[in-house]
Formats: structure tokens, C-alpha cells, sequence
């Protein structure tokens, strides 16, 4: 089975610096307390959103496959207070086949995580395993990027963030969209700046699932969830086609509503 996250083993050092602005924690703990807890966060990464649900007081348990993801989410976690660490667990596993024996009231792909699985077989046994791990009046939240083609360009200057070291770090992008996959092809180069001269170069490459809004709903609805409610960002803004983001909450569709609408 092809690994989802090999794209993070050589830029992983970079990742909670450059999306250190991304304002989302506080859209899924309003989540956990409306559906409640326990809370599954399928690749969850380097805990970004994890570790404010445990601070939140939600039991949360994250599964990811890539070991230096999991690393960096362990050594932020051994920071927290013991309360947040026991509220908190890590999983080593791949969300296509995972088998938790446990059921959760709220399950969360944030963050265009989504967007790593590239063929329809990768989609299905994920949603299946999804709705395997997810209580029948549970909900399951999906975040993903809307594409926008033309947006699509030769290398540009993407992001500048400091590091707590004081360097400077610089993304440059290449986006190249691949029409007869529906994939996108993403390449970085990251420069890291240090006194005014660059003191290390790292690249990276990875492919993304390019997902409108209609495919994601399509993708849900196949795999057996009810969309009840979208939204275009992490405050509620009602989905716009034109903009960035995408966020569906779906649950497992009652087989009695399929039932009585067979009966008429």
C-alpha cells in the first residue's frame, strides 16, 4: 500500500511554523461540545489539533502513519500538563485500515488532510474505516482546500514565518495541476535564513486528491454518511465555490430512512 505521508519526511521540522496561523482548533472544540466525546482525529499530524482538544478537556485520540509526525506530536504532548497528556492518545496506524476498537461521537479529517488519499480505493477504505470508528448519532467533520485552477503557477514565494530561533524561514511553490488524475503536484523549497545569509535549502514533493465541494459530498454520500450542514471557513461563513475552504459535517445515514423511503 503506497504511503499518504512520505511528503513529511523531509520537510515534517518545518510544518507547525508555517501553519502556525491556521486558526481552526477552536472550530472543532466547538464541535466536541456540541456532539461531545470521546474524539477521534484521523491524521492528525504534530497534534495541531489535538493538543487544544485535550486542553479543552475532550478525551481525543489521534492516528497517524508517519512516524516523525507522531515524534513531534509526542514531544509538544510531554510538555502539557498531566491532566492533558492523560486526555490525550497517539496511535501509529494508516486511516485506510485502521481498527481501533472504539466507537467516537465526533471524528475529525482536519486540514485538507483528505486531500493524501489520490485513488478512489484510498477514499473508500478510509470512509469505511471512518464510519466503522464513529457512534450512529456521532458526527464526522472533513475540512479540504476548494481548487482553484487558475491560482496555479511556476515557483512563487508563498510564506515567510520566524523560527523560535530566531531564523527565517521562506517556502517557494510550484503547483502543476494533473487534469487526468484530478491530482495536483506540489513542490516546495524551503530556504532557511540565517544573519542575512541562507544557511540550509530543503525541497520537497507530494500530490494532492483535488476535491470540489460537489466531489467531497459525492465522496460521503457514497461511502454511506448524510451531509447536514457546510460551511466555507472555520467561523461558521456560509460555503462559497469562490473561496478557500471546505468543511462538511456528515453522519452515518439511518438505515431506516432508506427503508421508508423504498415503502414510499
Amino acid at each position: 500500500m503506497d504511503r499518504t505521508d512520505a511528503a513529511y519526511d523531509s520537510d515534517w521540522e518545518f510544518y507547525d511554523a508555517i501553519y502556525q496561523d491556521v486558526d481552526d482548533a477552536d472550530f472543532y472544540i466547538g464541535l466536541a461540545r456540541r456532539f461531545g466525546g470521546p474524539v477521534l482525529e484521523a491524521m492528525c499530524g504534530t497534534g495541531r489539533v489535538l493538543i487544544p482538544l485535550a486542553r479543552a478537556g475532550f478525551e481525543v485520540t489521534g492516528i497517524d502513519s508517519s512516524d516523525v509526525m507522531l515524534a513531534a506530536a509526542r514531544k509538544k504532548l510531554d510538555t502539557e500538563l498531566p491532566e492533558v497528556q492523560g486526555r490525550a492518545g497517539l496511535v501509529n496506524g494508516d486511516v485506510r485500515e485502521m481498527d481501533l476498537g472504539q466507537k467516537f461521537r465526533l471524528v475529525i479529517v482536519a486540514f485538507s488532510s483528505i486531500n493524501h488519499l489520490l485513488v478512489p480505493r484510498d477514499q473508500d477504505n478510509a470512509m469505511a474505516c471512518l464510519k466503522r470508528h464513529l457512534e450512529m448519532d456521532g458526527a464526522l467533520a472533513v475540512a479540504t482546500f476548494i481548487p482553484h485552477i487558475d491560482k496555479c503557477q511556476l515557483e512563487s514565494l508563498d510564506k515567510e514565518v520566524d523560527l523560535d530561533n530566531g531564523d527565517f524561514l521562506s517556502r517557494f511553490s510550484t503547483l502543476e495541476v494533473q487534469p487526468e488524475s484530478g491530482l495536483l503536484k506540489v513542490h516546495y523549497r524551503w530556504e532557511v535564513e540565517r544573519g542575512g545569509a541562507i544557511i540550509r535549502q530543503v525541497e520537497s514533493d507530494f500530490r494532492l486528491k483535488l476535491l470540489k465541494p460537489n466531489q467531497l459530498k459525492a465522496l460521503l454520500e457514497g461511502a454511506g454518511f448524510e451531509v447536514f450542514e457546510r460551511y466555507g471557513g472555520y467561523r461558521g461563513e456560509p460555503l462559497d465555490p469562490k473561496g478557500d475552504i471546505a468543511v462538511f459535517l456528515a453522519r452515518p445515514r439511518m438505515v431506516w430512512k432508506e427503508n421508508a423511503k423504498l415503502l414510499g
